[in-house]
């Protein structure tokens, strides 16, 4: 009976501590992973900005600041409808394939 207590013993230490270096291990690889580049891979990923700088939802006057893509407030996003294909001569009204932007803004 006493043999058969050191050998559960023996074999629970052995588990412990097994599963203890494990988890050490295993938690050293997780810190690695959190600082993993934040570097884009994919080419489509590259061609959209994901963080649009001029957020115009709280302030539409971020709008006109100097270097802001437009002035016009359409989905959060300062754009200038003048140009912008999605946006033909208002917000959310996108260019049909015949139409162009001049003409719907009115514009040469």
């Amino acid at each position: 009976m006493k043999l058969m207590m050191k050998t559960f013993l023996a074999i629970y230490v052995g588990i412990a501590i097994t599963l203890a270096i494990l988890m050490t291990t295993a938690k050293r690889g997780e810190e690695d992973l959190l600082f993993v580049s934040t570097k884009r891979v994919s080419r489509f990923l590259a061609q959209k900005e994901p963080r649009h700088k001029y957020h115009c939802k709280k302030d539409a006057d971020v709008c006109y600041l100097e270097g802001s893509p437009g002035s016009t407030c359409c989905n959060n996003k300062c754009i200038d409808i003048k140009t912008d294909n999605k946006n033909c001569g208002a917000c959310k009204n996108k260019c049909k394939y015949t139409d162009s932007i001049h003409a719907a803004t009115g514009s040469v």
